[in-house]
This record gives C-alpha cells, sequence and structure tokens, in this order.
C-alpha cells in the first residue's frame, strides 16, 4: 500500500504537526535560525515503517533546504530531469 500524501487525511495531519511546530521549520530552529517549514517529514520513512507513518512522534516541519538535505536522491533525481 502506498501512503497518500494528497488525501484530506494527510493534509489536515500535516496541519497540525506545521501548527504544532509553530510554522518553523524545526532543523533550522536548532541553529538558531528561523525559517517557514514548507513540508512535514517522515522522520523514519514511509516505507520502512508504514506503522508510524501517522505518530506525531515521527513527523517535523521542515523547510525545503532542509527536506532536501534529508532526501538527497529525491533531489538527484529532480536535477536529472532538468540536465536532460
Amino acid at each position: 500500500m502506498t501512503f497518500d500524501y494528497n488525501s484530506e487525511r494527510w493534509r489536515r495531519k500535516a496541519e497540525a504537526i506545521k501548527r504544532r511546530d509553530n510554522y518553523q521549520c524545526v532543523e533550522c530552529r536548532k541553529y538558531g535560525k528561523l525559517r517557514p517549514a514548507q513540508i512535514v517529514h517522515h522522520i523514519q520513512p514511509v516505507e520502512e515503517h508504514p506503522e508510524l507513518a501517522w505518530e506525531d512522534s515521527n513527523l517535523e516541519s521542515l523547510c525545503m533546504a532542509c527536506h532536501n538535505r534529508k532526501h538527497p536522491e529525491k533531489a538527484a533525481k529532480k536535477n536529472r530531469r532538468w540536465i536532460k
């Protein structure tokens, strides 16, 4: 089963996590920077740990730069599309 990031349930959960994190990137905040969070990230990947997909403790709000750093493989895929 694939995780549906477009579902209403996920949109509600993501909004709740952003609200919990004050709409700020939790990674940037560790270094004293205040950047708006744009995405909610699964700390333990859904593909490997589907049982944690909806757990608040497995979710964190991140800016796009921090999310891309945590997922260099996804950024590389996107960049390859532009190079072709």
